[in-house]
C-alpha cells in the first residue's frame, strides 16, 4: 500500500483505540494524527519511504528487504516493548493512551501490506515466508487501493469520529 492508504488505516486504527478508551473528541484527533503517523514506521525498511525520509538514523534498517522483518508480528511487539521502555525511560509526561494509540497504528500498516498480492512477512523470523489476503488483495498503487481501499479506511476514521461525538 501507498503511504497515504497507511496513513489513513493507522489513523482510523488509531482513533479506534482512543474511542475504546473513552477518550474525548480532542484527544481522539490527536490519536488518529498519531496512528498515522506510526502506520509509516513498518516503511522505515525502504529508503525511498516517507518515513526513512524523516527519520534521522532510518538507514539503519533501509538495508534490509522490503516487507521483510519491519513488517512483522516480531517487529510489531519489538515496535511496542521500545515504545513503552521509551516513554518510561524519558520522564516525559505523555498519556497513557499513547502506547496503544501507537501500536494500534503500526499494526494496521501490517493489516493494510497483508491486502496486497505482494504480501509481508508476517511470522519472520520464525516462518519467513510471504503471507496475503488473497481474495481481497491489490497490487500496489493500483486502482482497487486507491478507489476501495484508501477511501474505505478514511470512511472508517469518519465512522469513528462520528460516533465519538465529533
Amino acid at each position: 500500500m501507498m503511504v497515504q492508504t497507511h496513513i489513513a488505516a493507522g489513523a482510523a486504527a488509531g482513533a479506534a483505540a482512543a474511542s475504546s478508551l473513552g477518550l474525548p473528541v480532542a484527544e481522539t484527533l490527536l490519536a488518529a494524527v498519531i496512528g498515522g503517523a506510526a502506520a509509516t514506521l513498518p516503511d522505515l525498511d525502504h529508503h525511498a519511504s516517507f518515513a526513512s525520509r524523516r527519520v534521522t538514523g532510518a538507514g539503519a534498517v533501509a538495508w534490509l528487504r522490503h516487507r521483510g522483518p519491519t513488517h512483522s508480528l516480531a517487529a510489531l511487539a519489538a515496535f511496542a516493548a521500545l515504545l513503552r521502555w521509551g516513554l518510561a525511560a524519558s520522564g516525559l509526561p505523555a498519556p497513557a493512551w499513547v502506547w496503544p494509540v501507537a501500536v494500534s497504528g503500526y499494526a494496521s500498516h501490517l493489516a493494510a501490506d497483508l491486502l496486497t498480492v505482494e504480501g509481508l512477512q508476517l511470522l519472520w523470523p520464525v516462518l519467513p515466508i510471504r503471507v496475503r489476503l488473497l481474495g481481497l488483495a491489490c497490487k500496489t498503487g493500483s486502482a482497487m487501493e486507491t478507489l476501495f481501499w484508501r477511501p474505505a479506511f478514511a470512511a472508517a476514521l469518519g465512522l469513528v469520529l462520528l460516533r465519538g461525538g465529533l
